[in-house]
């Protein structure tokens, strides 16, 4: 699937409301105990292959630093994976600014352009990221509670990327578009749901970017609700009806949205890029309705615990 789409070029707001973010200093690690996660997920493509990858990088929960690379052929069965972790964090992540450099994953920019370089068995990766949209902090504020407190997410998204994907010796030129998702809490705990959650992130052609959670907390109270960033950067709340559709299942999709806040109706239906040790990750295709236009889009899930 080609994920580059035609965007809405609205003006974005000058002096939007504030958050609890600081950029580019939050791009950057903060201090033990701190759980911070950079994620960046692609759909790329190359004449007619089409490729999905997931880069994680994640401190403090099982090892001082963690890493897991992902890629995929669209169609094909085999993933390529490299996961590593690592005693010392000191030299490999930045304090203030988003420089980290591990041997699976270099990733350094701002909060407009990023470089990666990603190596996963023999597939090697190397993008250039451009941001075209605003930047979309979740809950409008960039904190929301979590199970075990707070947990702080901002989401740069319909990053354009182009760049090289080795693989098998042979150097292809790719062209596509990314989600990158910085999300931190205070420490391990304030992450340890106890129950499960699913989590989309969805670029819409009509310019909307929204970020999902749909979480069942410890004691089996159900929240569903979306962030939807407009091309302006305004940012709206609102709940999400959120079922399987027809022939599919809660747990792994086609799932139909209703966004009643914003009278938008979609279907995602996903094509897996992991599935390992009770977590699922999921390369998206949507389409769907507003009140005035057909919609489609692209985007990514997560799934943990269904």
């Amino acid at each position: 699937m080609e994920a580059t789409m035609t965007r809405d070029t609205s003006p974005e707001i000058q002096h939007p409301a504030p958050v609890f973010i600081d950029l580019p200093n939050d791009l950057g690690v903060h201090s033990a105990p701190t759980v911070d996660i950079w994620y960046l997920s692609c759909q790329l493509t190359s004449g007619q292959r089409h490729f999905n990858t997931q880069t994680l990088v994640v401190t403090n929960v099982a090892h001082p630093v963690s890493t897991q690379v992902y890629l995929v052929e669209s169609g094909g069965q085999s993933v390529r994976h490299a996961v590593s972790n690592f005693a010392e964090t000191e030299g490999a992540l930045d304090a203030g600014r988003l420089a980290i450099k591990l041997p699976s994953v270099t990733l350094k920019g701002d909060e407009s352009r990023m470089e990666l370089q990603a190596v996963a068995e023999d597939a090697r990766l190397n993008l250039l990221l451009t941001r075209n949209a605003p930047i979309l902090y979740a809950n409008g504020t960039g904190l929301f509670p979590y199970h075990g407190g707070g947990t702080y997410q901002l989401s740069m998204v319909d990053l354009t990327a182009s760049g090289t994907l080795t693989l098998e010796g042979e150097s292809l030129d790719v062209t596509g578009s990314c989600w990158f998702d910085r999300q931190w809490a205070a420490n391990a705990e304030a992450f340890a749901t106890g129950g499960s959650f699913l989590w989309m992130g969805l670029s819409l052609d009509n310019g909307d970017n929204l970020s999902l959670w749909d979480q069942v907390a410890p004691d089996g109270r159900a929240y569903c609700w979306a962030t939807v960033a407009r091309p302006d950067g305004t940012h709206l709340i609102t709940p999400v009806n959120l079922d399987a559709a027809p022939g599919g299942t809660d747990s792994r999709g086609p799932w139909k949205l209703i966004l009643a806040g914003i009278g938008i109706e979609l279907t995602v239906t996903q094509e897996a890029i992991h599935d390992a040790g009770g977590f699922y990750s999921g390369a998206c295709t949507v389409r769907g309705q507003s009140p005035t236009a057909v919609i489609s889009g692209y985007g990514f899930v997560d799934i943990s615990g269904r």
